[in-house]
């Protein structure tokens, strides 16, 4: 836990002019952009050597249940047969 809680950062940052807002936000970009550029590079690289889900073609469900009257023993079936697969496909 840090010495200085957020509240006490927000009060102080209020006093602040526009200029200088804008020099610490730019400072705490520059903090936080690091990580984010990384974690960035490991989506790519994930998603390039197909360990994303976007890099693997899912059939779309675009109007596949649009309009249709389904029971509600239906519903719990496709979803338990949903959750299934899923399971399924965790452990292998």
């Amino acid at each position: 836990m840090s010495a200085i809680a957020i509240d006490q950062i927000l009060k102080l940052v209020e006093q602040l002019d526009t200029p200088d807002r804008i020099i610490l936000f730019e400072k705490l970009r520059s903090l936080v952009a690091p990580e984010r550029q990384a974690i960035l590079m490991e989506r790519q690289r994930r998603i390039e050597t197909g360990e994303m889900a976007e890099s693997i073609k899912l059939p779309s469900l675009r109007g596949k249940y649009a309009g249709a009257e389904l029971s509600e023993q239906a519903i719990k079936a496709i979803l338990r047969d949903a959750s299934s697969a899923w399971e399924e496909d965790q452990h292998d």
